[in-house]
């Protein structure tokens, strides 16, 4: 059973060559890998090339910048596997990761992932435990809103025939550079019908400075953009599953009340506020999360009436102090 590797690579000449190393000699697998270079202009693609010379089972491809999206959707078009894995030109694969993946893709799971370490600087590996077990399609989907699973396209391997080439396009449409993994996850769960969760460490996430996995928080105008994209493409197979996505959402509002470089927002305090006032919303935070973050969301509108409230007589008593002072 042949696996397809797509790589996208822009400017990844001080990693590639570690991360195609690790693939390489990875034992007992049928693979291809698709290096798609987008528009480096480092030494990246002639790196790629010189791999390919020495290996056939490397192809290269090289498109001007358009982004990872555009070279994934690229590497998708030319793969002949009935299994794809994608890899970021920066990260490694621990010995034998592909060989686990792919033990429980032969036995009919359409997506099979596992656990990570991400790599400090000074080599030190942090294993990310997320949920393991046999999911279906919706529960997969509810295990991403949630967060007990990684968001990410790597780390795992995916049946060809549940991924839409249309899903590339969704994300390009919106422009979605930062939690498109996410979303892409999102619209796989609704072709998938077995999804296998493993404790294995399959992949080493190498912690660069400037990466965009550590940004937490997305700005209001690009948190809708990827909100509208969810909610234009993305068939919700359950209103459980509808209720997840609008928890979030609120979620990702209260989030952005606490980054300091981000202006106050009254429409979401208003929208926080509705949300909390329906009854019906406290269920699903008690069942899907816990009591703590049901009180946190609950109290987080009293804080925020009392920060507003002190920020107004400051203010005011301040202004008032001043005029007394100049009369």
């Amino acid at each position: 059973m042949k696996l397809s590797i797509i790589i996208p690579i822009y400017n990844s000449a001080s990693f590639i060559g570690h991360c195609l190393d690790s693939i390489l000699t990875q034992k007992n697998i049928d693979i291809e890998i698709i290096l798609v270079d987008d528009g480096s202009i480092d030494a990246s693609l002639q790196i790629c090339k010189e791999y390919a010379k020495k290996d056939n089972r490397i192809c290269v491809l090289h498109q001007s910048n358009q982004g990872v999206n555009v070279a994934r959707q690229k590497g998708y078009d030319i793969a002949n596997g009935e299994y794809l894995m994608f890899v970021d030109s920066d990260d490694i694969l621990p010995e034998n990761a592909i060989e686990k993946l792919m033990d429980y893709a032969m036995q009919g799971f359409d997506v099979v992932r596992g656990n990570y370490c991400i790599v400090n600087s000074k080599g030190e590996e942090t294993k990310q435990n997320s949920a393991i077990g046999y999911y279906t399609g919706e529960e997969y989907s509810n295990l991403l809103q949630k967060g007990q699973t990684p968001p990410f396209l790597w780390g795992g391997v995916y049946r060809k025939k549940v991924i839409d080439r249309s899903f590339f396009d969704y994300v390009i449409e919106y422009d979605l550079r930062i939690g498109e993994d996410y979303v892409m996850n999102l619209f796989i769960s609704m072709n998938v019908v077995k999804v296998k969760l493993i404790s294995d460490v399959v992949y080493l996430y190498i912690q660069n400075e400037g990466s965009v996995m550590h940004q937490k928080v997305f700005g209001r105008e690009y948190a809708s953009r990827i909100d509208d994209c969810i909610t234009k493409y993305y068939k919700f197979p359950s209103e459980f599953s509808k209720k997840l996505f609008e928890l979030n959402q609120i979620k990702g509002a209260i989030s952005r009340e606490f980054v300091p470089e981000m202006p106050f927002s009254y429409s979401d305090y208003k929208r926080i506020k509705k949300y909390i006032s329906n009854k019906k919303n406290e269920n699903i935070i008690r069942e899907y999360h816990n009591r703590k973050q049901l009180l946190f969301i609950k109290y987080f509108v009293l804080f925020f009436i009392y920060t507003r409230i002190f920020c107004f007589l400051y203010v005011h008593l301040k202004s008032n102090y001043f005029k007394r002072d100049i009369i």
